[in-house]
């Protein structure tokens, strides 16, 4: 049996919300609400890095800068375990036994550490289907993005693993979007996935994924170390809401970062090549264009500044004014001035030691299933449940520790 690999199968939902945005939530919101903070205070989305170049230089960032360790860290483990990984996720669902459910990635990127879960769950259906039993929704906030990616993925080797077993989509909005999609019961709406147009959702008459039912688990990949660029309170609070439930097979996949030596870190963020500093950069030309002119913040005037927080544990990543200047708001004249060496904060990426990460999962109501780390124990992968966590005995304490190798 054949299934259609043709790119013209890529289908994307807009799941961005209908109704009028809250006052003070828009992105042009946020960056204007930076800005009009107090010296030493300033700061901007970290949104802002993410458009389509910032991916793409994202993307560079892990490929080319050897000192980037977080990603060729998930990498190896991915590699390493992915099998391991996808039976953890599917318990008593494999050996020729049915394997289904959805999975939800957030913040999909370039999906080159997302294909070694897929194939190695592709590999656990028995045969293929003209419904794949499996569905797979990358979720990013840019469309060609999305489009580009996914159509790269049906055309790889691994897309062929897939044809037939796993059926691939993507949603195209925020984590809050996506997180809002799959609670009000989109992903079990019966018109979403096959041959419909309009209404937020494009594509072909091809069948798409199949749609979430009340009894398929639902699986969540949140990888590269992305729940670090939230505050530690708002980490806690982000975990809560995602809509995994209780007594079930929902999972969670999650990236974390180690408390690593701290100029090992640094010199993760502050790459030879100039990488990092091209990726944070970029988003002075995305704040331009969220208020109207791309080329506002005259980067000849500002410096990218990374630095190691050690008291608080995280990565910052800074604008630094060169110079005394005025940023004029093309749309209201609003005027912000800065003076030379002012700081504005851009993003930062926290680091969990053992104690943050107990902690973490003890606030978000969240239990660890088992725990995959790289060989230099820099980086975790942990398969987390929505319930209340077993008696572990001496013999199974292995789930929460290095496994060996």
């Amino acid at each position: 049996m054949t299934f259609d690999t043709s790119v013209d199968t890529v289908r994307i939902l807009d799941i961005h919300p209908r109704s009028v945005p809250t006052p003070g939530s828009s992105i042009r919101d946020q960056v204007i609400s930076g800005l009009m903070k107090p010296a030493g205070h300033k700061t901007l989305p970290n949104i802002l890095l993410y458009d389509e170049r910032g991916l793409h230089l994202y993307d560079e960032l892990t490929s080319d800068a050897a000192e980037y360790y977080l990603f060729a860290a998930e990498k190896e483990i991915l590699q390493s375990k992915a099998a391991e990984i996808v039976k953890a996720m599917q318990p008593g669902m494999h050996d020729g036994a049915l394997v289904d459910g959805v999975i939800v990635e957030l913040g999909a990127g370039a999906l080159r550490k997302t294909s070694l879960i897929l194939g190695a769950l592709a590999r656990l259906v028995p045969c293929p289907s003209p419904i794949p039993p499996i569905s797979y929704y990358a979720l990013d906030l840019e469309k060609r993005e999305l489009e580009r990616t996914l159509r790269g993925l049906g055309l790889s080797e691994v897309g062929t693993e897939l044809q037939g077993k796993i059926a691939t989509a993507g949603l195209w909005g925020t984590y809050n979007d996506g997180l809002q999609f799959i609670t009000e019961g989109r992903l079990r709406d019966e018109d979403v996935g096959v041959g419909v147009s309009g209404d937020g959702i494009e594509g072909t008459e091809a069948i798409g994924p199949p749609t979430l039912s009340s009894q398929q688990p639902l699986h969540i990949l949140f990888l590269g170390s992305s729940l670090g660029n939230f505050t530690r309170e708002d980490a806690a609070g982000f975990l809560r809401s995602l809509p995994l439930r209780s007594s079930s097979h929902d999972t969670l996949l999650l990236g974390m970062d180690h408390g690593n030596d701290a100029q090992k870190i640094r010199m993760a963020y502050n790459d030879t090549n100039g990488v990092s500093r091209r990726f944070v950069m970029n988003g002075l030309r995305c704040a331009g264009r969220v208020l109207g002119e791309e080329r506002l913040f005259d980067q000849e005037k500002w410096e990218y500044v990374g630095t190691y927080n050690e008291q608080l544990r995280r990565h910052e990543a800074y604008y630094k004014s060169g110079s005394d200047q005025t940023i004029i708001d093309p749309e209201t004249k609003a005027t912000f001035p800065f003076v030379k060496d002012e700081l504005i904060r851009v993003a930062f990426s926290h680091k969990f030691s053992e104690q943050d990460t107990y902690t973490l999962f003890t606030e978000a109501n969240l239990h660890p299933v088992h725990r995959w780390t790289d060989s230099s124990s820099q980086y975790s992968l942990w398969l987390l449940q929505r319930q209340i966590a077993p008696k572990v005995s001496k013999q199974s304490s292995s789930l929460t520790s290095r496994p060996s190798r």
